[in-house]
């Protein structure tokens, strides 16, 4: 059988887990020229001269990145719809014309979990800014005043992990 199961996993390990997103980084989907996948590791990733992942810092416990499973038992089919919430703060004009040309590509976005852990979400496909995404004022001096946004991809591969060294090279207009 080609799916044959290759190990066991155990839910019960040390209790150094935690829950939420540090960092996102975004570019546009085709500013990316080549990857290389491995075992479910992005080991290299090239990028188009002059072109960079851009990085947008999360407030505490404001953002995450889910993967659902999209099953279909009958069709024979498998697909993971990737999302990923971002919180951005305070209405600017600077934030306001980035993030109108943010709705209008198709890009691929790393997300750096609070265990260090980096994944890629639309890999082979891209992402795009999602219907739900918002921006309020809120009502109360203390409400939030943000953007609410969300990053939607539909993959045929769970969302691989990227190699941490490689982040560094990523965040600079490459060469």
């Amino acid at each position: 059988m080609a799916c044959a199961l290759t190990q066991g996993i155990s839910a019960l390990e040390c209790r150094n887990n935690a829950g939420g997103v540090s960092t996102v980084y975004l570019t546009e989907f085709a500013n990316v020229e080549d990857y290389t996948l491995t075992a479910g590791v992005l080991t290299s990733i090239t990028m188009a001269v002059g072109t960079q992942f851009w990085q947008y810092s999360q407030l505490k416990e404001t953002s995450d990145f889910k993967e659902d499973f999209k099953i279909s038992a009958t069709k024979g089919t498998i697909g993971y719809e990737q999302t990923v919430s971002l919180f951005i703060p305070k209405r600017d004009t600077e934030k306001r014309n980035e993030l109108y040309l943010l709705a209008q590509n198709t890009i691929m976005v790393i997300v750096k979990d609070l265990n260090g852990y980096y994944t890629m979400i639309g890999l082979e496909r891209g992402a795009d800014l999602n219907d739900g995404s918002t921006y309020n004022t809120g009502k109360a001096v203390s409400d939030d005043n943000a953007w609410s946004l969300n990053l939607m991809a539909k993959e045929g591969i769970p969302a691989p992990e990227v190699d941490a060294t490689l982040i560094a090279d990523l965040i600079v207009p490459a060469v």
